[in-house]
């Protein structure tokens, strides 16, 4: 489901849920569900996600709190800042993890 053209949740009940093959990038998928949950707070709407690794077996809850919105905050000043730039920033050496990514060229993704 895309809300607004802007955030798409994989699962909506009674939380939402992201579904992840492995936990390789596991930080990277929370903040990506926490942003998700700032999101909709900002909308009204107060919800627990839920990150889902089906092949492994195992979810992890994720609860939005004071913490993390300080952490999304300062992330998205960071994006705003970086939207700004007269060019893009250099780009970081690439994961070699990721080679196998439909996104892999276009990822800066560090080590």
């Amino acid at each position: 489901m895309t809300i607004n053209n802007t955030i798409s949740i994989d699962i909506i009940s009674e939380k939402i849920a992201e579904i992840k093959l492995t936990k390789s990038m596991e930080k990277a998928s929370f903040m990506q569900l926490s942003y998700y949950l700032y999101y909709l707070k900002r909308m009204g709407i107060e919800i627990e996600g839920e990150l889902r690794y089906p092949k492994e077996k195992r979810m992890k809850k994720v609860i939005l709190n004071e913490e993390i919105e300080k952490e999304i905050e300062k992330t998205l000043k960071e994006i705003e800042k970086i939207k700004n730039f007269s060019s893009p920033p250099v780009v970081k050496k690439i994961s070699s993890k990721c080679k196998k990514c439909a996104y892999f060229e276009l990822c800066w993704v560090g080590e």
